[in-house]
């Protein structure tokens, strides 16, 4: 019987306490699953960011996504851009045949996340977090979706249909 494949998942997500404030985001339908094997990461933490820690924010500046700390405005993009890239290579080196990540996180989301322009204003949803950023640089064609997406039976359907589970 083969093995079931392995999968990048934010570790919030199988309800680690990782999040900026101390908590997690659990996603029973996502711990439920026996067909896949988990692969918890958080880049947050990988950089030694501290649990809790100040929430951060992407931004766009001179059209690269940043990332800085909501508190006071500390880009944080090398530290946290250098954990997301030895995740996507440690996975990556696994064998990881996709990733399920936290929608919205500045870390790890998949799209939709807040993106601040520099100069302040509104943000426009489409950011993309560094994880995925870099997971997308090494394996262009690695399947991604974040839980709410994991959530609609028709993309859930895809997703599986693309790692081959």
């Amino acid at each position: 019987m083969p093995r079931p494949p392995l999968l990048l998942i934010s570790a919030c997500l199988l309800g680690h306490a990782v999040r900026y404030d101390g908590g997690h985001k659990f996603c029973p339908r996502l711990a439920a699953l026996r067909q896949v094997r988990w692969l918890p990461a958080c880049p947050e933490v990988l950089a030694g960011f501290g649990i809790p820690r100040s929430p951060m924010k992407l931004r766009c500046k001179e059209g690269v996504t940043t990332v800085v700390r909501c508190a006071d405005g500390l880009d944080t993009t090398v530290r946290l851009r250098g954990a997301c890239r030895r995740i996507a290579w440690d996975v990556l080196a696994q064998g990881v045949r996709g990733a399920v990540v936290k929608s919205a996180s500045p870390s790890c989301a998949a799209g939709g996340a807040h993106l601040f322009p520099e100069h302040g204003g509104s943000p426009r949803p489409d950011g993309v977090g560094l994880l995925v950023q870099a997971l997308r640089g090494l394996a262009p064609d690695l399947p991604v979706i974040d839980e709410a997406a994991f959530g609609d039976a028709g993309q859930r359907a895809a997703f599986f249909r693309r790692i081959g589970g």
